[in-house]
């Protein structure tokens, strides 16, 4: 079983990288699936999910959390009960990049050493303005983190932890330009 993790900030495109990498996985007759986080068929994920739209401030320090358990039990769901031949997280651990600094070094340190490495890790990369423009555009309530201070912080600590562990950074300003760099990645 192969393992991806696509990630970015809210915005950048991330489901359609990973749908794009599903579709050419597929066309090779491999049985691709995406999991999506949070997970919308998991109790904790919908948790999370509630929490991110909410507007209580308490909220913050907590999603995280939530977020790090969802992602867990999708890792135990991949390792433990999956028949497919490719697994695609959509998020994986650059979510600890909203938090600030002081406490994301440490979460992304111990994500790092306990969690699996994915096969191919990559990093959507958009300005946080298109990302704005994207997220304006969706017709659904804005989440917790979608603002153009907590979208340029986690971009930049984004960037630094490709960087630091080697993630593939896409460039995904428009649709095509992801599908033309996605192709010569997967060759």
């Amino acid at each position: 079983m192969a393992f991806y993790a696509v990630d970015g900030i809210d915005g950048s495109g991330k489901s359609t990288v990973a749908r794009i990498i599903r579709d050419a996985l597929e066309a090779e007759g491999r049985d691709a699936v995406i999991a999506e986080h949070p997970n919308p068929d998991g109790r904790i994920g919908r948790i999370c999910a509630w929490l991110l739209r909410s507007e209580n401030g308490l909220a913050r320090p907590i999603i995280p959390f939530l977020f790090v358990s969802d992602l867990l039990t999708s890792l135990i769901r991949m390792r433990c009960a999956s028949s497919h031949d490719d697994y695609i997280f959509v998020r994986y651990t650059m979510s600890v990049c909203y938090l600030p600094d002081i406490v994301s070094r440490p979460l992304r340190y111990l994500l790092r050493t306990f969690l699996p490495r994915p096969d191919m890790a990559v990093f959507v990369d958009v300005p946080v303005d298109v990302a704005l423009e994207r997220i304006e555009s969706r017709d659904a309530p804005r989440e917790t983190f979608e603002n153009a201070g907590d979208l340029t912080s986690a971009r930049e600590r984004m960037l630094r932890m490709a960087e630091e562990e080697g993630w593939i950074v896409l460039d995904n300003d428009t649709e095509q330009s992801a599908s033309a760099a996605l192709s010569s990645i997967l060759g």
